[in-house]
């Protein structure tokens, strides 16, 4: 016969025991879990990087259509991206699609609002809400780039630019 404490023991050994098993068990699935979904996400992120590049491709290539067809997929499971909504931008602006430009632009500005200190980017945004239509906050846009005087490297005649688009503003 065991005693009482003996027997109280036992019982607790065999809690141990089997707590250290069921632990055993759930880390064993958590891995296995993660395996598999780190298997599925490195193969869509395979997918989505090819589908980036055969985008950044086309715009390259002038095809700027097939450009956008690739990033609008991407952009299915990232809105946000910033990188995706310039790229798609641009495609758009570039082949003077002012209204979706000016979209994919105010996306990647909204997620990024540093952006606001990059003239070319503002000027496309403007630009592209002018050639919309959308003449208040083109307006908003080429004030502020008056005012803070912008001169971009590549284009000496930025300012302008930019004034010529607010004399027509002030025309409307």
């Amino acid at each position: 016969y065991q005693t009482f404490k003996e027997v109280e023991s036992s019982v607790i050994f065999n809690k141990s025991k089997l707590i250290v098993i069921a632990f055993t068990v759930i880390l064993v699935a958590g891995i296995t879990t993660s395996a598999i979904i780190g298997k599925k996400q490195d193969a869509q992120y395979a997918k989505n990087d090819d589908t980036y590049e055969q985008a950044e491709q086309a715009y390259e290539q002038g095809q700027f259509d097939l450009a956008i067809q690739y990033v609008t997929t991407l952009l299915k499971d990232d809105p946000t991206n910033e990188k995706l909504n310039t790229l798609a931008a641009n495609a758009a602006y570039d082949s003077n699609q002012f209204e979706l430009a000016a979209k994919h632009y105010q996306a990647a500005l909204d997620r990024n609002p540093h952006n606001v200190e990059n003239p070319l980017f503002m000027l496309n945004l403007a630009t592209s809400y002018f050639e919309s239509k959308q003449y208040e906050p083109a307006k908003v846009i080429f004030n502020n780039l008056q005012v803070n005087n912008y001169t971009v490297p590549n284009m000496p005649d930025y300012q302008n630019v930019v004034n010529s688009y607010i004399e027509k503003l002030n025309e409307l």
